[in-house]
Protein backbone atom coordinates (compact mmCIF):
# COMPACT_ATOMS: atom_id res chain seq x y z
CA UNK A 1 0.00 0.00 0.00
CA UNK A 2 1.57 3.45 -0.91
CA UNK A 3 1.90 6.38 1.50
CA UNK A 4 -0.60 8.55 0.20
CA UNK A 5 -3.34 6.01 0.43
CA UNK A 6 -1.96 5.13 3.90
CA UNK A 7 -2.69 8.44 5.54
CA UNK A 8 -5.96 8.83 3.92
CA UNK A 9 -6.70 5.79 5.87
CA UNK A 10 -5.34 7.62 9.16
CA UNK A 11 -7.41 10.59 8.58
CA UNK A 12 -10.36 8.29 8.27
CA UNK A 13 -9.77 6.60 11.32
CA UNK A 14 -8.78 9.71 13.40
CA UNK A 15 -11.10 11.68 12.09
CA UNK A 16 -14.04 9.66 11.62
CA UNK A 17 -17.45 11.10 13.26
CA UNK A 18 -18.20 7.97 15.12
CA UNK A 19 -14.55 7.81 16.32
CA UNK A 20 -14.36 8.41 19.85
CA UNK A 21 -11.16 8.13 20.84
CA UNK A 22 -9.63 4.57 20.44
CA UNK A 23 -6.65 2.38 18.80
CA UNK A 24 -5.21 2.16 15.58
CA UNK A 25 -2.44 -0.20 14.66
CA UNK A 26 0.65 0.41 12.11
CA UNK A 27 1.26 -3.33 11.34
CA UNK A 28 4.73 -3.72 9.29
CA UNK A 29 5.83 -7.02 7.79
CA UNK A 30 9.08 -8.04 7.07
CA UNK A 31 9.08 -7.29 3.66
CA UNK A 32 8.32 -3.47 4.59
CA UNK A 33 4.70 -3.67 3.38
CA UNK A 34 2.39 -1.78 5.99
CA UNK A 35 -0.99 -1.55 6.37
CA UNK A 36 -3.18 -0.10 9.44
CA UNK A 37 -6.33 -1.76 11.25
CA UNK A 38 -8.55 -0.73 13.97
CA UNK A 39 -7.74 -4.51 15.59
CA UNK A 40 -4.54 -6.41 16.41
CA UNK A 41 -3.30 -9.03 14.26
CA UNK A 42 -3.84 -12.78 14.94
CA UNK A 43 -0.89 -14.59 15.87
CA UNK A 44 -1.28 -16.32 12.79
CA UNK A 45 -0.97 -12.88 11.14
CA UNK A 46 2.17 -12.39 13.00
CA UNK A 47 5.42 -13.77 10.71
CA UNK A 48 9.01 -13.25 12.52
CA UNK A 49 10.11 -9.64 11.81
CA UNK A 50 6.33 -8.19 12.01
CA UNK A 51 6.23 -5.29 13.55
CA UNK A 52 3.23 -3.84 15.26
CA UNK A 53 3.15 -0.26 16.42
CA UNK A 54 0.04 1.22 18.45
CA UNK A 55 -1.19 4.65 18.06
CA UNK A 56 -4.23 6.34 19.76
CA UNK A 57 -6.81 7.64 17.56
CA UNK A 58 -8.89 10.84 19.23
CA UNK A 59 -12.84 11.04 17.82
CA UNK A 60 -15.05 14.02 17.50
CA UNK A 61 -15.90 14.23 20.92
CA UNK A 62 -15.57 17.78 23.41
CA UNK A 63 -12.84 18.46 25.61
CA UNK A 64 -13.47 18.49 29.34
CA UNK A 65 -13.53 21.59 30.84
CA UNK A 66 -10.40 22.32 33.04
CA UNK A 67 -9.74 25.26 35.78
CA UNK A 68 -6.69 27.28 36.08
CA UNK A 69 -7.04 29.63 38.81
CA UNK A 70 -10.11 31.20 38.71
CA UNK A 71 -10.67 31.03 35.21
CA UNK A 72 -12.49 27.75 33.34
CA UNK A 73 -11.12 26.42 29.93
CA UNK A 74 -12.18 24.03 27.11
CA UNK A 75 -8.38 23.61 25.73
CA UNK A 76 -7.13 26.92 24.79
CA UNK A 77 -10.31 28.62 25.24
CA UNK A 78 -11.02 30.59 27.90
CA UNK A 79 -14.43 31.02 29.19
CA UNK A 80 -15.96 34.03 31.33
CA UNK A 81 -16.29 34.21 34.47
CA UNK A 82 -19.40 33.35 36.28
CA UNK A 83 -18.82 35.05 39.25
CA UNK A 84 -21.08 38.01 38.21
CA UNK A 85 -23.88 37.19 36.08
CA UNK A 86 -25.62 40.47 35.37
CA UNK A 87 -26.58 42.19 32.07
CA UNK A 88 -23.03 41.84 30.32
CA UNK A 89 -22.26 38.62 31.66
CA UNK A 90 -25.49 36.91 29.49
CA UNK A 91 -24.65 39.47 26.52
CA UNK A 92 -20.88 38.56 26.33
CA UNK A 93 -22.03 34.72 26.58
CA UNK A 94 -24.55 35.10 23.89
CA UNK A 95 -22.03 36.82 21.33
CA UNK A 96 -19.46 34.37 22.33
CA UNK A 97 -21.54 30.85 21.36
CA UNK A 98 -22.11 33.04 17.80
CA UNK A 99 -18.68 33.25 17.36
CA UNK A 100 -17.45 30.25 18.69
CA UNK A 101 -20.31 28.19 16.36
CA UNK A 102 -19.26 30.52 13.43
CA UNK A 103 -15.89 29.34 13.87
CA UNK A 104 -16.94 25.29 14.78
CA UNK A 105 -18.67 25.88 11.18
CA UNK A 106 -15.76 26.89 9.32
CA UNK A 107 -13.31 24.97 11.21
CA UNK A 108 -15.34 21.66 10.05
CA UNK A 109 -15.60 22.36 6.26
CA UNK A 110 -11.66 22.86 6.47
CA UNK A 111 -11.34 19.54 7.57
CA UNK A 112 -13.41 17.99 5.24
CA UNK A 113 -11.68 19.69 2.35
CA UNK A 114 -8.45 18.87 4.10
CA UNK A 115 -9.72 14.93 4.23
CA UNK A 116 -11.45 15.11 0.31
CA UNK A 117 -8.13 17.30 -1.25
CA UNK A 118 -5.71 14.69 0.36
CA UNK A 119 -7.76 11.89 -0.80
CA UNK A 120 -8.24 12.97 -4.15
CA UNK A 121 -3.99 13.24 -4.55
CA UNK A 122 -3.89 9.90 -3.01
CA UNK A 123 -6.28 8.34 -5.60
CA UNK A 124 -5.26 10.05 -8.50
CA UNK A 125 -1.91 11.85 -8.74
CA UNK A 126 0.21 9.94 -6.35
CA UNK A 127 2.09 13.63 -6.02
CA UNK A 128 2.45 13.17 -2.15
CA UNK A 129 3.59 9.70 -2.59
CA UNK A 130 7.42 10.57 -2.78
CA UNK A 131 6.89 13.11 0.52
CA UNK A 132 6.92 11.13 3.85
CA UNK A 133 7.30 14.42 5.67
CA UNK A 134 4.41 15.71 3.46
CA UNK A 135 2.20 12.96 4.65
CA UNK A 136 3.10 13.65 7.89
CA UNK A 137 2.19 17.15 8.19
CA UNK A 138 -1.10 16.34 6.42
CA UNK A 139 -2.19 14.00 9.32
CA UNK A 140 -0.98 16.23 12.16
CA UNK A 141 -2.04 19.38 10.73
CA UNK A 142 -5.78 17.29 10.44
CA UNK A 143 -5.13 16.23 13.85
CA UNK A 144 -4.72 19.85 15.28
CA UNK A 145 -7.97 21.20 13.83
CA UNK A 146 -9.77 18.04 15.63
CA UNK A 147 -8.75 19.56 18.61
CA UNK A 148 -9.61 22.71 17.73
CA UNK A 149 -12.81 21.73 17.00
CA UNK A 150 -13.34 20.00 20.02
CA UNK A 151 -12.21 22.91 22.30
CA UNK A 152 -15.31 24.69 20.56
CA UNK A 153 -17.50 22.14 20.95
CA UNK A 154 -17.02 21.98 24.47
CA UNK A 155 -17.17 25.96 25.09
CA UNK A 156 -20.18 25.75 22.85
CA UNK A 157 -22.40 23.12 25.26
CA UNK A 158 -20.74 25.28 28.09
CA UNK A 159 -22.20 28.27 26.69
CA UNK A 160 -25.83 26.76 25.84
CA UNK A 161 -25.80 25.81 29.49
CA UNK A 162 -25.29 29.52 30.91
CA UNK A 163 -28.59 30.10 28.33
CA UNK A 164 -30.34 27.35 29.74
CA UNK A 165 -29.84 28.35 33.21
CA UNK A 166 -30.29 31.64 32.41
CA UNK A 167 -33.69 31.38 30.94
CA UNK A 168 -34.69 28.76 34.31
CA UNK A 169 -33.99 31.50 36.60
CA UNK A 170 -35.65 33.73 34.89
CA UNK A 171 -38.47 31.55 34.83
CA UNK A 172 -38.46 31.28 38.27
CA UNK A 173 -38.08 34.71 39.22
CA UNK A 174 -40.61 35.67 37.03
CA UNK A 175 -43.14 32.95 39.13
CA UNK A 176 -42.01 34.48 42.39
CA UNK A 177 -42.60 37.71 41.17
CA UNK A 178 -46.00 36.76 40.62
CA UNK A 179 -46.41 34.93 43.70
CA UNK A 180 -45.22 38.01 45.84
CA UNK A 181 -47.06 40.54 43.36
CA UNK A 182 -50.33 38.25 44.09
CA UNK A 183 -49.90 38.42 48.04
CA UNK A 184 -49.44 42.05 48.26
CA UNK A 185 -52.55 42.51 45.99
CA UNK A 186 -54.42 40.23 48.94
CA UNK A 187 -53.17 42.10 52.30
CA UNK A 188 -53.97 45.66 50.56
CA UNK A 189 -57.63 44.05 49.88
CA UNK A 190 -57.97 42.86 53.52
CA UNK A 191 -56.54 46.36 54.42
CA UNK A 192 -59.34 48.22 52.76
CA UNK A 193 -61.71 45.68 53.76
CA UNK A 194 -60.81 46.30 57.83
CA UNK A 195 -59.85 50.04 57.12
CA UNK A 196 -61.39 51.31 54.37
CA UNK A 197 -59.67 53.34 51.43
CA UNK A 198 -56.75 55.66 52.48
CA UNK A 199 -58.47 59.43 53.07
CA UNK A 200 -56.99 61.90 50.84
CA UNK A 201 -55.10 64.69 52.16
CA UNK A 202 -57.56 67.93 52.41
CA UNK A 203 -56.29 70.46 54.60
CA UNK A 204 -59.86 72.20 54.31
CA UNK A 205 -61.74 69.65 55.70
CA UNK A 206 -61.24 70.04 60.00
CA UNK A 207 -62.67 66.22 59.87
CA UNK A 208 -59.67 65.39 57.45
CA UNK A 209 -56.58 64.86 59.83
CA UNK A 210 -58.60 62.66 62.44
CA UNK A 211 -59.65 60.34 59.45
CA UNK A 212 -56.21 59.78 58.10
CA UNK A 213 -55.09 59.36 61.68
CA UNK A 214 -57.40 56.43 62.38
CA UNK A 215 -56.76 55.16 58.53
CA UNK A 216 -53.36 54.85 59.43
CA UNK A 217 -53.65 53.33 62.98
CA UNK A 218 -55.91 50.69 61.97
CA UNK A 219 -53.84 49.98 58.91
CA UNK A 220 -50.66 49.97 61.01
CA UNK A 221 -50.75 45.72 61.57
CA UNK A 222 -50.48 45.17 57.72
CA UNK A 223 -47.83 47.99 57.35
CA UNK A 224 -45.08 45.55 57.99
CA UNK A 225 -45.92 43.19 55.93
CA UNK A 226 -46.56 45.09 52.98
CA UNK A 227 -43.27 47.15 53.27
CA UNK A 228 -41.39 43.21 53.74
CA UNK A 229 -43.33 42.46 50.17
CA UNK A 230 -42.57 45.86 48.50
CA UNK A 231 -39.22 45.31 49.23
CA UNK A 232 -38.76 41.61 48.16
CA UNK A 233 -40.86 42.65 44.45
CA UNK A 234 -37.95 45.04 44.23
CA UNK A 235 -35.14 42.47 44.64
CA UNK A 236 -37.33 40.32 42.10
CA UNK A 237 -37.35 43.01 39.51
CA UNK A 238 -33.48 43.27 40.19
CA UNK A 239 -32.90 39.96 39.26
CA UNK A 240 -35.34 39.83 35.87
CA UNK A 241 -33.48 42.97 34.66
CA UNK A 242 -30.02 40.84 35.18
CA UNK A 243 -31.60 37.80 33.09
Amino acid sequence: MNRPILCAAILALTLSPLSHGGKLYKIVDKDGNVTFSQFPPSPQETTEGTQVEEKKTRGQGETAISVKGLVKYCGDIALPSEEKRGDYFYADVSNRLESWERQLEYKEQRLQNKQASYTQSAKYSGYYGSSSSRSQSMVEGSQEIGQELRDLRCAISWAKSQHRASVDSRIDAQNEMGRLQQNLRDIELKRAHHCGQEPEYNPSDSQNAYLRSRWQECSREYRADIRRLERMIRQESRKLERY
